[in-house]
């Protein structure tokens, strides 16, 4: 299907991109301006092609642009750099040795010089978050509940070997990426700050929970974060927000949310009054799939949280997807220095901006915009300077300050200039087409170097992941590599992708196979019509999700003349028990669990159709996925051997998660590719 690679890669003066080019990346993530506004710290990310692994150092730019970004710490593995509130200090996270070393914390003076190991906790450190004062830092770290329980007895653990045996008595037992949680939970510390030497961390939060994104009280007497504490937490998708008194000797967590939906991100208010945070109340029509929004409540629970965003029908935070990025943590909401309004992300039809949310009101004022996604943001003490990074389709996220209201944009990095100077990279063009019914539907399309609308060109069709997530302005190194080698690439927003509205967002419950892939296929036709696809040579592929629709489309049609199925589902039947998540997404997605909704679960899965399969099918899996587990691959393998269907294979990635193809080991992400 590529022989047009050689003929159209490589015009214009530059080569066409390869595979190989990912060893030549530069990831950019994480910005934080100092509190004086003039300068932003920011992880850089790069690939060491003969250690088969990634290196990160924290560099250090001037906010203005005024001189070249430098690099501040040597690595090898330094992430999540936090200037101190007072500005003296940066601490940031450094992980050492092997690849399952555990990070810890690092403090370093602001100017530079020799930075000091401040804390050694036998699980590592994670969200390192400053207390106003300057001097101590809230993080978590796991616990096991034994060596917790050991702790209160006041008895010493005996070094006995341990079993390897996994007991298991929850269905959230396990999550891709992270594997088996054993009898570990993840909790809150606090460490303070020792000049040059380590310091003992105390212990915060206890028990068979996990606490996440702690946030202090502007006057470091409390913690806030993120659990879920409720008695049915094993079969709902629930959490709060908390809150905990860090000077008590053992103090108890206090509710300040009312156990609704998921809830992420806390931020306390300038004067300590309020706490923003995102998440959703589970709406009764829209469940899981109810848009996350910006939120607010007391600080002391005494009044219901309020949803900033309602009124806007689109979702804070980010569901478009790359594969170029690395070391991006979740971004929080961000107050103003006076206390009345928030900046949060917002997703809208493929494209992340910042916006502006009044408090008081909810009114809305776009900060920073256009045809791109900026991932996160970091304000100066006083509000007037922003640190954000943000990429779009032909650049990976680089590193932006602007004013408070998005003026004077500058940008600070060009991480992958080199690069993009020898390589021919394609824009996109963004189109508009309709599904049978007359909706109105997004489209990307990608076409070869050398492009000639009066020819014809083999075509592959991509579909996203979630299914609830988005394509949009992102850089994906698989589109223009499929470019490069001859083929014109279509990738589109069908019903179910984030970023639309809320009904279109849970238009597909109960119908994956069905809105979904006739919208898909539509934007197929659409690109026919155009008249420069060569019907006779198309290809699809996607992966998760968009391995499911691979799976399913071959099972319906014929007009495919191959794929590739990544990471996908076949069986949903038997998915719902296999996965970390499968049983949640099951109950919503497919109107319930299999044994009440057995006929609908066979029907809607791409297994029951094998016998209808002509299309060369490639099924590529890694065998640590807990999201779509390997069985899945096999089951449909399997079948369609028994069919004997020749043109099958299956790929077997081993020591690989469900993320592979974002941040996978990278020889493996190359052979991939």
């Amino acid at each position: 299907m590529g022989d047009e690679a050689a003929t159209t890669a490589g015009q214009g003066g530059k080569r066409g991109i390869t595979a190989e080019d990912l060893y030549r990346f530069t990831y950019v993530a994480d910005p934080r301006i100092t509190p004086d506004g003039a300068r932003v710290a920011y992880a850089v990310t790069t690939i060491d092609r003969e250690a088969n692994a990634y290196r990160s150092r924290i560099w250090v730019a001037p906010s203005d642009g005024s001189a070249p970004p430098r690099p501040f710490t040597a690595g090898p593995n330094d992430t999540a750099p936090r200037w101190s509130a007072d500005g003296r200090w940066l601490a940031f996270l450094r992980k050492r040795g092997e690849k399952d070393a555990r990070p810890q914390l690092w403090v370093m003076g602001a100017r530079g010089g020799e930075g000091w190991q401040l804390t050694d906790v036998k699980e590592g450190a994670a969200d390192p978050q400053w207390s106003p004062d300057s001097a101590r830092l809230a993080f978590t770290s796991k616990v096991s509940l034994a060596d917790e329980a050991a702790a209160a007895s006041g008895e010493e653990q005996q070094d006995e070997p341990k079993s390897d045996v996994k007991v298991i008595d929850r269905i959230k037992h396990r999550m891709d990426g992270e594997g088996f949680y054993g009898d570990k939970r993840r909790h809150l510390f606090v460490v303070p700050l020792r000049d040059l030497e380590r310091a003992e961390a105390r212990q915060l939060t206890f028990g068979d929970y996990n606490e996440v994104a702690p946030a202090w009280s502007p006057d470091g007497r409390v913690l806030a974060f993120a659990s879920a504490r409720h008695d049915d937490r094993d079969f709902d998708n629930k959490g709060d927000i908390w809150v905990i008194a860090v000077d008590e000797e053992r103090p108890e967590p206090r509710r300040v949310t009312r156990t609704t939906g998921p809830c992420a991100s806390p931020a306390f208010s300038p004067d300590g009054a309020t706490i923003a945070y995102t998440g959703h109340d589970n709406a009764p029509d829209y469940g899981p799939t109810t848009q996350t929004g910006l939120w607010v409540v007391p600080a002391d629970g005494s009044a219901p949280p309020r949803n900033l965003t309602a009124a806007l029908d689109r979702p804070v935070g980010s569901g478009v997807g790359t594969d170029s990025r690395y070391g991006t943590p979740e971004a929080r909401p961000i107050w103003t220095p006076d206390g009345t309004a928030l900046l949060c992300l917002l997703e809208d039809e493929g494209r992340v901006g910042l916006v502006r949310v009044d408090v008081a009101g909810g009114e809305t004022a776009q900060i920073l915009g256009g045809d791109r996604q900026v991932t996160n943001a970091d304000r100066s003490a006083d509000g007037a300077r922003l640190a954000f990074a943000a990429g779009d389709a032909l650049m990976p996220a680089d590193i932006f300050t602007c004013a408070a209201d998005g003026a004077d944009e500058r940008r600070l990095t060009d991480s992958n200039g080199a690069l993009s100077a020898e390589v021919e990279l394609r824009a996109p063009e963004r189109h508009r087409y309709q599904a049978e019914d007359g909706q109105d539907l997004d489209a990307w399309v990608i076409t070869p170097p050398g492009f000639d609308a009066s020819r014809k060109y083999p075509l592959v069709l991509e579909i996203h992941g979630g299914p609830h997530g988005a394509y949009g302005e992102s850089f994906y190194l698989e589109f223009q590599l499929l470019a490069a080698r001859g083929y014109v690439v279509l990738y589109t927003n069908p019903r179910g992708s984030s970023g639309y509205g809320q009904a279109f967002v849970s238009a597909q419950r109960g119908d994956w196979g069905g809105v979904d892939y006739r919208d898909v296929m539509a934007g197929v036709d659409w690109l026919l019509a155009q008249g420069y696809v060569d019907e006779r040579r198309m290809g699809v592929t996607g992966g998760s999700y968009g391995g499911y629709l691979t799976n399913w489309i071959v099972g319906q049609t014929e007009r495919f003349k191959a794929a590739v199925s990544g990471r996908s589902t076949s069986n949903r039947y038997s998915h719902y028990g296999y996965s970390d998540m499968g049983s949640f997404t099951g109950d919503w997605e497919f109107l319930g669990p299999p044994w009440e909704r057995a006929e609908h679960y066979l029907e809607r899965s791409p297994l029951t159709y094998a016998p209808k399969v002509t299309t060369a099918l490639l099924l590529e899996s890694q065998e640590n996925d807990q999201r779509c587990p390997i069985p899945q691959a096999e089951e449909f393998f399997t079948a369609l051997r028994k069919l004997r269907r020749a043109d099958v294979q299956l790929i077997r990635f081993p020591d690989e998660s469900h993320g592979m193809a974002r941040g996978g080991q990278p020889r493996h992400r190359v052979e991939r590719l």
